[in-house]
Protein backbone atom coordinates (compact mmCIF):
# COMPACT_ATOMS: atom_id res chain seq x y z
CA UNK A 1 0.00 0.00 0.00
CA UNK A 2 2.99 2.68 0.77
CA UNK A 3 3.87 1.87 -2.95
CA UNK A 4 0.75 2.53 -4.53
CA UNK A 5 0.92 5.74 -3.07
CA UNK A 6 4.38 6.47 -3.33
CA UNK A 7 5.45 4.96 -6.31
CA UNK A 8 6.35 8.27 -8.82
CA UNK A 9 4.80 6.43 -12.10
CA UNK A 10 1.37 5.53 -10.04
CA UNK A 11 1.43 8.83 -7.87
CA UNK A 12 0.44 10.69 -11.35
CA UNK A 13 -2.22 8.40 -12.90
CA UNK A 14 -3.88 8.53 -9.18
CA UNK A 15 -3.88 12.11 -9.07
CA UNK A 16 -5.42 12.50 -12.73
CA UNK A 17 -8.02 10.00 -12.44
CA UNK A 18 -8.95 10.99 -8.79
CA UNK A 19 -9.45 14.69 -10.32
CA UNK A 20 -11.00 13.34 -13.44
CA UNK A 21 -13.66 10.80 -11.42
CA UNK A 22 -14.44 14.18 -9.23
CA UNK A 23 -15.53 16.30 -12.29
CA UNK A 24 -17.18 13.26 -13.95
CA UNK A 25 -19.29 12.83 -10.71
CA UNK A 26 -20.18 16.62 -10.31
CA UNK A 27 -21.34 17.15 -14.09
CA UNK A 28 -22.65 13.71 -13.80
CA UNK A 29 -25.23 14.37 -11.05
CA UNK A 30 -26.41 17.83 -13.06
CA UNK A 31 -26.88 15.67 -16.08
CA UNK A 32 -28.92 13.16 -14.05
CA UNK A 33 -30.90 15.37 -12.72
CA UNK A 34 -31.91 17.23 -15.91
CA UNK A 35 -32.67 13.70 -16.80
CA UNK A 36 -30.37 13.71 -19.66
CA UNK A 37 -28.06 10.44 -18.92
CA UNK A 38 -27.57 9.73 -22.57
CA UNK A 39 -25.64 13.79 -23.35
CA UNK A 40 -22.64 11.87 -21.82
CA UNK A 41 -22.43 8.75 -24.32
CA UNK A 42 -23.63 11.19 -27.17
CA UNK A 43 -21.01 13.61 -26.89
CA UNK A 44 -17.84 10.78 -25.74
CA UNK A 45 -18.81 9.57 -29.38
CA UNK A 46 -18.83 12.92 -30.94
CA UNK A 47 -15.57 13.40 -29.90
CA UNK A 48 -13.93 10.51 -31.60
CA UNK A 49 -13.83 12.05 -34.81
CA UNK A 50 -12.67 15.01 -33.51
CA UNK A 51 -9.83 13.62 -32.00
CA UNK A 52 -8.71 11.70 -35.26
CA UNK A 53 -8.98 15.50 -36.82
CA UNK A 54 -6.56 16.31 -34.26
CA UNK A 55 -4.59 12.98 -34.73
CA UNK A 56 -4.26 13.85 -38.38
CA UNK A 57 -3.19 17.85 -37.76
CA UNK A 58 -0.45 17.37 -35.93
CA UNK A 59 1.11 14.42 -38.06
CA UNK A 60 0.52 16.34 -41.46
CA UNK A 61 1.79 19.90 -39.92
CA UNK A 62 4.91 18.69 -37.62
CA UNK A 63 5.14 15.05 -38.94
CA UNK A 64 5.36 14.06 -34.95
CA UNK A 65 3.75 10.37 -35.41
CA UNK A 66 5.12 9.84 -31.46
CA UNK A 67 2.90 11.02 -29.53
CA UNK A 68 3.90 13.82 -26.83
CA UNK A 69 2.01 16.90 -25.39
CA UNK A 70 1.42 18.92 -28.90
CA UNK A 71 -0.68 15.51 -29.83
CA UNK A 72 -2.63 15.14 -26.67
CA UNK A 73 -3.70 18.87 -26.63
CA UNK A 74 -4.52 18.31 -30.58
CA UNK A 75 -6.42 15.57 -29.85
CA UNK A 76 -8.38 17.06 -26.51
CA UNK A 77 -9.09 20.51 -28.53
CA UNK A 78 -10.37 18.52 -31.40
CA UNK A 79 -12.44 16.55 -29.41
CA UNK A 80 -14.01 19.35 -27.56
CA UNK A 81 -14.74 21.38 -30.70
CA UNK A 82 -16.86 18.29 -32.22
CA UNK A 83 -18.00 17.59 -28.87
CA UNK A 84 -19.64 21.10 -28.97
CA UNK A 85 -20.50 20.36 -32.71
CA UNK A 86 -22.34 17.67 -31.58
CA UNK A 87 -24.34 19.26 -28.96
CA UNK A 88 -25.60 21.86 -31.07
CA UNK A 89 -26.65 19.26 -33.60
CA UNK A 90 -28.95 17.68 -30.81
CA UNK A 91 -30.36 21.48 -29.52
CA UNK A 92 -30.29 22.22 -33.11
CA UNK A 93 -32.41 18.92 -33.88
CA UNK A 94 -34.62 19.40 -30.75
CA UNK A 95 -35.66 23.00 -31.62
CA UNK A 96 -35.84 23.38 -35.45
CA UNK A 97 -37.27 19.99 -35.92
CA UNK A 98 -39.17 19.07 -33.23
CA UNK A 99 -36.97 15.73 -33.02
CA UNK A 100 -37.46 13.87 -29.12
CA UNK A 101 -34.38 14.24 -27.38
CA UNK A 102 -33.69 10.16 -27.01
CA UNK A 103 -33.89 10.14 -30.89
CA UNK A 104 -31.73 13.84 -31.42
CA UNK A 105 -28.82 11.58 -29.04
CA UNK A 106 -29.17 8.72 -30.38
CA UNK A 107 -29.12 9.95 -33.87
CA UNK A 108 -25.93 12.44 -33.42
CA UNK A 109 -23.88 9.27 -31.58
CA UNK A 110 -24.01 6.93 -34.35
CA UNK A 111 -23.79 10.01 -37.11
CA UNK A 112 -20.47 10.89 -35.32
CA UNK A 113 -19.03 7.73 -34.57
CA UNK A 114 -19.81 6.33 -37.92
CA UNK A 115 -17.42 9.37 -38.91
CA UNK A 116 -15.19 8.28 -36.78
CA UNK A 117 -14.93 5.01 -37.39
CA UNK A 118 -14.04 5.82 -41.36
CA UNK A 119 -11.76 8.67 -40.42
CA UNK A 120 -9.90 5.61 -38.13
CA UNK A 121 -9.76 3.49 -41.11
CA UNK A 122 -8.00 6.23 -43.17
CA UNK A 123 -5.75 7.29 -40.80
CA UNK A 124 -4.60 3.62 -39.81
CA UNK A 125 -3.07 3.43 -43.15
CA UNK A 126 -1.59 6.77 -43.92
CA UNK A 127 -0.56 7.63 -39.98
CA UNK A 128 -0.30 4.41 -38.45
CA UNK A 129 1.36 5.74 -35.69
CA UNK A 130 -1.10 8.44 -35.05
CA UNK A 131 -3.90 6.18 -34.96
CA UNK A 132 -2.36 3.84 -32.29
CA UNK A 133 -2.24 7.33 -30.30
CA UNK A 134 -6.16 7.71 -31.21
CA UNK A 135 -6.64 3.88 -29.98
CA UNK A 136 -5.89 5.40 -26.42
CA UNK A 137 -8.41 8.05 -26.31
CA UNK A 138 -11.30 5.04 -27.41
CA UNK A 139 -10.30 2.44 -24.79
CA UNK A 140 -8.25 4.51 -22.71
CA UNK A 141 -4.94 4.84 -20.69
CA UNK A 142 -4.63 6.12 -17.45
CA UNK A 143 -1.39 4.29 -16.38
CA UNK A 144 0.72 6.33 -19.36
CA UNK A 145 -1.07 9.78 -17.99
CA UNK A 146 2.01 12.44 -17.98
CA UNK A 147 2.25 15.59 -15.15
CA UNK A 148 0.99 18.23 -16.99
CA UNK A 149 -1.99 16.24 -17.57
CA UNK A 150 -2.64 15.49 -14.43
CA UNK A 151 -2.42 19.01 -13.90
CA UNK A 152 -4.68 19.56 -16.02
CA UNK A 153 -7.17 17.49 -14.70
CA UNK A 154 -6.64 18.86 -11.39
CA UNK A 155 -7.08 22.50 -12.81
CA UNK A 156 -10.28 21.90 -14.25
CA UNK A 157 -11.51 20.28 -11.07
CA UNK A 158 -10.87 23.02 -8.73
CA UNK A 159 -12.38 25.63 -11.37
CA UNK A 160 -15.74 23.51 -11.98
CA UNK A 161 -15.82 22.99 -7.68
CA UNK A 162 -15.55 27.12 -7.84
CA UNK A 163 -17.94 27.51 -10.00
CA UNK A 164 -20.38 24.80 -8.03
CA UNK A 165 -19.74 26.82 -4.90
CA UNK A 166 -20.08 30.19 -6.01
CA UNK A 167 -23.76 29.65 -8.52
CA UNK A 168 -24.97 26.78 -6.42
CA UNK A 169 -28.32 28.88 -5.54
CA UNK A 170 -28.91 29.72 -9.28
CA UNK A 171 -28.07 26.17 -10.36
CA UNK A 172 -30.39 24.57 -7.63
CA UNK A 173 -33.06 26.76 -9.08
CA UNK A 174 -32.97 26.29 -12.56
CA UNK A 175 -32.31 22.68 -12.18
CA UNK A 176 -35.57 22.52 -10.36
CA UNK A 177 -37.49 25.29 -10.84
CA UNK A 178 -36.90 27.09 -14.28
CA UNK A 179 -40.20 28.94 -14.31
CA UNK A 180 -39.69 30.72 -10.83
CA UNK A 181 -35.83 31.26 -11.93
CA UNK A 182 -37.31 33.32 -15.20
CA UNK A 183 -39.72 34.75 -12.85
CA UNK A 184 -37.09 36.38 -10.42
CA UNK A 185 -34.62 37.47 -13.16
CA UNK A 186 -31.92 34.66 -13.10
CA UNK A 187 -30.18 34.69 -16.17
CA UNK A 188 -30.48 30.79 -17.18
CA UNK A 189 -29.41 30.90 -20.08
CA UNK A 190 -26.12 31.48 -19.37
CA UNK A 191 -25.88 29.48 -16.72
CA UNK A 192 -26.98 26.46 -18.92
CA UNK A 193 -24.55 27.21 -21.38
CA UNK A 194 -21.55 27.29 -18.65
CA UNK A 195 -22.71 24.25 -17.16
CA UNK A 196 -22.97 22.29 -20.70
CA UNK A 197 -19.34 23.81 -21.58
CA UNK A 198 -18.37 22.57 -17.90
CA UNK A 199 -19.75 18.74 -18.94
CA UNK A 200 -18.29 18.89 -22.85
CA UNK A 201 -14.93 18.98 -20.86
CA UNK A 202 -14.95 16.66 -18.29
CA UNK A 203 -16.36 14.01 -21.01
CA UNK A 204 -13.21 15.17 -23.18
CA UNK A 205 -10.70 14.66 -19.97
CA UNK A 206 -11.96 11.87 -18.97
CA UNK A 207 -11.96 10.05 -22.46
CA UNK A 208 -8.24 9.99 -21.94
CA UNK A 209 -8.56 7.87 -18.97
CA UNK A 210 -11.42 5.98 -19.47
CA UNK A 211 -11.59 5.87 -22.93
CA UNK A 212 -14.90 6.79 -25.53
CA UNK A 213 -16.42 3.82 -25.51
CA UNK A 214 -16.97 3.90 -21.58
CA UNK A 215 -16.88 7.47 -20.63
CA UNK A 216 -20.71 7.58 -20.04
CA UNK A 217 -20.75 5.34 -17.68
CA UNK A 218 -18.03 7.22 -15.94
CA UNK A 219 -20.50 10.28 -15.92
CA UNK A 220 -23.66 8.57 -14.72
CA UNK A 221 -22.27 5.77 -12.39
CA UNK A 222 -21.69 8.37 -9.22
CA UNK A 223 -24.76 10.19 -9.67
CA UNK A 224 -26.78 6.85 -10.16
CA UNK A 225 -24.70 5.73 -6.70
CA UNK A 226 -25.57 8.82 -5.06
CA UNK A 227 -29.04 8.94 -6.08
CA UNK A 228 -30.77 7.29 -3.45
CA UNK A 229 -29.33 8.36 -0.03
CA UNK A 230 -30.49 11.80 -0.75
CA UNK A 231 -33.00 13.82 -2.05
CA UNK A 232 -31.21 17.64 -1.62
CA UNK A 233 -29.33 18.79 -4.31
CA UNK A 234 -26.25 19.78 -2.04
CA UNK A 235 -26.06 16.25 -0.42
CA UNK A 236 -26.04 14.69 -3.36
CA UNK A 237 -23.35 15.94 -5.00
CA UNK A 238 -20.99 15.95 -2.03
CA UNK A 239 -21.93 11.97 -1.78
CA UNK A 240 -21.74 11.56 -5.42
CA UNK A 241 -17.95 13.14 -5.23
CA UNK A 242 -17.61 10.32 -2.59
CA UNK A 243 -18.05 7.92 -4.74
CA UNK A 244 -16.43 8.93 -7.79
CA UNK A 245 -13.10 9.34 -5.67
CA UNK A 246 -13.86 6.18 -3.86
CA UNK A 247 -13.64 4.49 -7.42
CA UNK A 248 -10.86 5.95 -8.77
CA UNK A 249 -9.08 4.59 -5.83
CA UNK A 250 -10.20 1.39 -5.70
CA UNK A 251 -9.86 1.04 -9.94
CA UNK A 252 -6.28 2.15 -9.31
CA UNK A 253 -5.65 -0.05 -6.18
CA UNK A 254 -7.27 -2.96 -7.99
CA UNK A 255 -5.51 -2.06 -11.71
CA UNK A 256 -2.05 -1.72 -9.28
CA UNK A 257 -2.16 -4.77 -7.28
CA UNK A 258 -3.88 -7.42 -9.35
CA UNK A 259 -1.77 -7.12 -12.57
CA UNK A 260 0.81 -9.28 -13.15
CA UNK A 261 3.57 -10.30 -15.91
CA UNK A 262 1.05 -12.77 -17.64
CA UNK A 263 -1.51 -10.23 -17.55
CA UNK A 264 -2.50 -6.58 -17.05
CA UNK A 265 -6.07 -4.97 -15.22
CA UNK A 266 -6.19 -1.35 -17.11
CA UNK A 267 -7.10 1.15 -14.93
CA UNK A 268 -9.78 2.55 -16.68
CA UNK A 269 -12.49 0.21 -17.09
CA UNK A 270 -11.18 -1.27 -13.11
CA UNK A 271 -12.42 2.63 -12.26
CA UNK A 272 -15.52 2.18 -14.22
CA UNK A 273 -16.03 -1.15 -12.92
CA UNK A 274 -15.48 0.36 -9.14
CA UNK A 275 -18.28 2.52 -9.99
CA UNK A 276 -20.99 0.05 -11.14
CA UNK A 277 -20.57 -1.72 -8.48
CA UNK A 278 -20.88 1.01 -5.79
CA UNK A 279 -23.89 1.84 -7.93
CA UNK A 280 -25.58 -1.52 -7.37
CA UNK A 281 -24.46 -1.61 -3.94
CA UNK A 282 -26.62 1.67 -3.25
CA UNK A 283 -29.19 0.52 -5.77
CA UNK A 284 -29.76 -2.98 -3.09
CA UNK A 285 -29.00 -1.82 0.25
CA UNK A 286 -30.01 2.85 -0.07
CA UNK A 287 -31.85 3.25 3.41
CA UNK A 288 -34.71 5.31 1.47
CA UNK A 289 -35.30 3.22 -1.71
CA UNK A 290 -33.01 0.49 -1.76
CA UNK A 291 -34.29 -3.11 -3.36
CA UNK A 292 -33.15 -4.54 -0.18
CA UNK A 293 -34.54 -1.87 2.13
CA UNK A 294 -38.16 -1.84 -0.13
CA UNK A 295 -38.18 -6.02 0.18
CA UNK A 296 -37.62 -5.79 4.03
CA UNK A 297 -40.22 -3.04 4.23
CA UNK A 298 -42.16 -5.37 2.01
CA UNK A 299 -42.26 -8.25 4.18
CA UNK A 300 -42.95 -6.63 7.86
CA UNK A 301 -45.76 -4.83 6.08
CA UNK A 302 -47.67 -8.10 4.71
CA UNK A 303 -47.05 -9.59 7.85
CA UNK A 304 -48.57 -6.42 9.80
CA UNK A 305 -51.50 -7.08 7.40
CA UNK A 306 -51.87 -10.88 8.48
CA UNK A 307 -51.02 -9.78 12.50
CA UNK A 308 -54.43 -7.32 11.94
CA UNK A 309 -56.15 -9.60 10.42
CA UNK A 310 -56.06 -12.25 12.97
CA UNK A 311 -56.69 -9.48 15.35
CA UNK A 312 -59.69 -8.85 13.28
CA UNK A 313 -61.14 -12.14 13.54
CA UNK A 314 -60.76 -12.66 16.82
CA UNK A 315 -62.36 -9.45 17.91
CA UNK A 316 -65.71 -10.77 15.30
CA UNK A 317 -65.33 -14.48 16.26
CA UNK A 318 -63.57 -15.31 19.26
CA UNK A 319 -64.11 -18.64 19.08
CA UNK A 320 -61.97 -19.01 16.16
CA UNK A 321 -58.62 -18.12 17.54
CA UNK A 322 -57.19 -21.53 17.77
CA UNK A 323 -56.83 -20.67 13.77
CA UNK A 324 -54.09 -18.13 14.21
CA UNK A 325 -50.77 -19.35 13.76
CA UNK A 326 -48.16 -19.29 16.87
CA UNK A 327 -46.19 -16.25 15.59
CA UNK A 328 -49.41 -14.29 14.68
CA UNK A 329 -50.69 -15.21 18.13
CA UNK A 330 -46.86 -14.32 19.89
CA UNK A 331 -47.01 -11.59 17.98
CA UNK A 332 -50.54 -10.08 19.48
CA UNK A 333 -49.30 -10.99 22.98
CA UNK A 334 -46.01 -9.11 22.66
CA UNK A 335 -48.41 -6.15 21.44
CA UNK A 336 -50.18 -6.55 24.60
CA UNK A 337 -53.45 -6.99 22.22
CA UNK A 338 -54.33 -10.85 23.57
CA UNK A 339 -53.69 -12.73 26.51
CA UNK A 340 -51.98 -15.92 26.76
CA UNK A 341 -55.73 -17.79 26.41
CA UNK A 342 -56.82 -16.13 22.56
CA UNK A 343 -58.65 -13.25 24.15
CA UNK A 344 -58.40 -10.30 23.35
CA UNK A 345 -57.36 -7.49 25.79
CA UNK A 346 -58.98 -3.91 26.10
CA UNK A 347 -55.89 -2.51 24.31
CA UNK A 348 -56.42 -4.86 21.36
CA UNK A 349 -60.39 -4.71 21.27
CA UNK A 350 -59.61 -1.27 20.51
CA UNK A 351 -56.76 -1.84 18.01
CA UNK A 352 -59.51 -4.20 16.13
CA UNK A 353 -62.34 -1.71 16.04
CA UNK A 354 -59.95 0.98 14.36
CA UNK A 355 -59.54 -1.39 11.88
CA UNK A 356 -62.85 -2.10 11.11
CA UNK A 357 -63.71 1.20 11.59
CA UNK A 358 -61.42 2.47 8.91
CA UNK A 359 -62.55 -0.44 6.51
CA UNK A 360 -66.51 0.39 6.91
CA UNK A 361 -65.15 3.92 6.13
CA UNK A 362 -63.40 2.93 3.00
CA UNK A 363 -66.92 0.93 1.91
CA UNK A 364 -68.68 3.89 2.40
CA UNK A 365 -66.37 5.94 0.36
CA UNK A 366 -66.15 3.19 -2.61
CA UNK A 367 -69.88 3.29 -2.99
CA UNK A 368 -70.42 7.25 -2.12
CA UNK A 369 -67.69 8.72 -4.45
CA UNK A 370 -67.00 5.42 -6.45
CA UNK A 371 -69.66 4.47 -7.52
CA UNK A 372 -68.80 1.10 -6.77
CA UNK A 373 -71.23 -1.95 -6.76
CA UNK A 374 -71.92 -2.60 -2.97
CA UNK A 375 -71.07 -6.59 -3.51
CA UNK A 376 -67.49 -5.84 -4.80
CA UNK A 377 -66.33 -3.01 -2.20
CA UNK A 378 -65.18 -5.70 0.92
CA UNK A 379 -62.07 -6.84 -1.28
CA UNK A 380 -61.16 -3.12 -1.85
CA UNK A 381 -61.66 -2.17 1.43
CA UNK A 382 -59.80 -5.07 2.60
CA UNK A 383 -56.58 -3.85 1.26
CA UNK A 384 -57.21 -0.58 2.45
CA UNK A 385 -57.56 -0.69 5.59
CA UNK A 386 -54.10 -1.33 6.61
CA UNK A 387 -53.33 1.98 5.45
CA UNK A 388 -54.22 3.67 8.45
CA UNK A 389 -53.00 7.02 10.40
CA UNK A 390 -55.22 9.00 12.25
CA UNK A 391 -55.26 11.94 9.51
CA UNK A 392 -56.37 9.52 6.62
CA UNK A 393 -59.35 8.27 9.32
CA UNK A 394 -60.12 12.14 9.89
CA UNK A 395 -59.92 13.19 6.36
CA UNK A 396 -62.44 10.19 6.10
CA UNK A 397 -64.60 10.89 8.51
CA UNK A 398 -65.43 14.79 7.56
CA UNK A 399 -65.45 13.69 3.91
CA UNK A 400 -67.88 11.00 4.72
CA UNK A 401 -70.07 13.25 7.10
CA UNK A 402 -69.51 10.60 10.21
CA UNK A 403 -71.64 8.12 8.75
CA UNK A 404 -73.24 5.58 11.26
CA UNK A 405 -73.35 2.36 8.57
CA UNK A 406 -71.50 1.15 5.86
CA UNK A 407 -73.36 0.09 2.86
CA UNK A 408 -74.50 -3.69 3.74
CA UNK A 409 -75.43 -1.82 6.94
CA UNK A 410 -72.65 -2.30 9.63
CA UNK A 411 -72.91 -0.32 12.26
CA UNK A 412 -69.20 1.47 12.24
CA UNK A 413 -67.07 1.86 15.85
CA UNK A 414 -67.65 5.38 16.66
CA UNK A 415 -64.03 7.70 16.51
CA UNK A 416 -65.03 9.18 19.77
CA UNK A 417 -65.88 6.05 21.99
CA UNK A 418 -62.94 4.26 20.75
CA UNK A 419 -60.42 6.93 21.55
CA UNK A 420 -62.23 7.57 25.62
CA UNK A 421 -61.66 3.57 25.66
CA UNK A 422 -58.36 4.49 25.11
CA UNK A 423 -57.40 7.31 27.65
CA UNK A 424 -59.34 5.04 30.52
CA UNK A 425 -57.02 2.44 29.69
CA UNK A 426 -54.48 4.68 29.61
Amino acid sequence: MIDFFTNPVVKISLLGTLCMALSSALVGTLVLLRKRSLIGETLSHAAFPGILVGVLGVSSLTRINNGGEWMFFSMTFGGFLFSLLGLKGVDWMERRWRVPADSALTFVLAAFMGWGILLASILQKTHPMGYRQALLYLYGQAATMTTSQAVLYASFALILVSFLSLFYPRLKLINFDTTFAQTIGVRSKALETTTFLFIVIAIILGVRSVGVVLMAGMLIGPAVAARPWSHRFSSMLLIASGFGLASALLGNLLSYKLSSPHFSLPTGPMILLSASFFSLISLLIAPRSGLFVRLVRTQIFRFRCQMENGLKLVWKKPELHPQLSPLIKFSLQRKGWMTAEGALTSAGEIAAQKIVRLHRLWEVYLVEYLGQNVEKVHRTAEELEHLFSPALEQQLTLLLNNPMKDPHQQPIPLRTQLQEEEKNNE
